[in-house]
């Protein structure tokens, strides 16, 4: 049985976390015996391959699932057990998430989307919070606009402005992936990137930087733990983080030369090639002006396309 206490210097302290669906005969085992720890301020970089577990992790983590067993302790509370409104109190008062989907009303503005979660917890000055966060995110000019008229990178900085108001204990976030053009990965990065300065944070990790830079990596393998610790530790293990970073620079390389072979630009051609390799169902193309140019990568690579959206 696993203890309900945490290491008392550990901001996220998690033990023998399992996650279990269906029942009997049906039962499949999503994640078997995770651990971790993280101390105050420190970074954990989370990867593997599709189907590791890495989101179902990030979902229990962050309370927006409950694990079937084991514990994890978030600034000194085990979320693991609690009723779906006790897990909404954890995630408003301990836990930040930002996610790839930004979750904003269409019918509010900037400045409502920041507010209205202010204002329904009791908030003095709702609107004032949200204005002075909205301006220290970029967005002061921006603040009557609806979602609908803000850039992908715009629209991430408003959930990083609505969860930099409520200073979660700790930050759970899911990197921007390839599937955004180039100009449009750095706006959202960079905002994910100042929300993280100091704080304990917990990232999907996809870009080379983010991991290399990550105080500890944990690899995903079936569910299970297959390997931790720093960037450089790993590389000379010779495991299976070792070879993600082979393959990661490989494709890099490939595509430079693709890119240069098929007249197209390189992001086009690196974002098509990690919807191949990862074998993606669907790549999103943003802007809607690219698909054609990833089909002709993908057919020049003798590959069946992902569905584009």
């Amino acid at each position: 049985m696993t203890p309900d206490v945490s290491a008392p210097d550990m901001v996220i302290d998690a033990r023998d976390v399992t996650l279990a669906l269906g029942e009997g005969a049906a039962r499949v085992e999503i994640l078997k015996g995770v651990n971790l720890a993280v101390p105050a301020g420190e970074r954990l970089a989370i990867l593997g391959p599709s189907g590791s577990g890495k989101s179902s992790l990030m979902a229990v983590l962050s309370g927006l699932e409950s694990a079937t067993s084991g514990s994890i302790h978030i600034a000194g509370l085990n979320i693991v057990g609690l009723s779906e409104d006790g897990l909404a109190e954890a995630r408003r008062g301990r836990i930040g998430i930002v996610l790839q989907a930004f979750h904003l009303i269409p019918t509010m503005t900037a400045l409502e989307n920041v507010a209205v979660p202010l204002e329904l917890a009791g908030h003095a000055d709702p609107f004032g919070e949200a204005l002075r966060e909205l301006q220290a995110v970029g967005l002061g000019e921006r603040v009557s606009h609806y979602p609908t008229q803000l850039s992908g990178g715009e629209q991430q900085r408003i959930a990083v402005a609505r969860t930099l108001l409520r200073d979660p204990a700790v930050l759970v976030l899911d990197e921007a992936t390839s599937a955004l053009d180039n100009d449009t990965e750095r706006e959202l990065q960079a905002a994910l990137d100042a929300l993280a300065r100091g704080r304990t944070t917990i990232t999907i990790a996809h870009r080379l930087s983010t991991i290399e830079s990550a105080d500890e990596i944990l690899v995903l393998a079936g569910g299970r733990v297959a390997e931790r610790g720093e960037h450089l530790a790993l590389l000379a293990r010779g495991g299976a983080y070792a070879r993600s970073h082979s393959n990661r620079l490989m494709r890099l390389r490939v595509g430079l030369q693709a890119a240069e072979a098929l007249g197209e630009p390189p992001h086009i051609v690196l974002k098509t090639l990690i919807c191949l390799v990862d074998a993606k169902p669907v790549c999103i193309v943003w802007p809607s002006d690219q698909e054609a140019s990833m089909k002709k990568v993908a057919a020049a690579f003798g590959g069946k396309s992902a569905r584009m959206m």
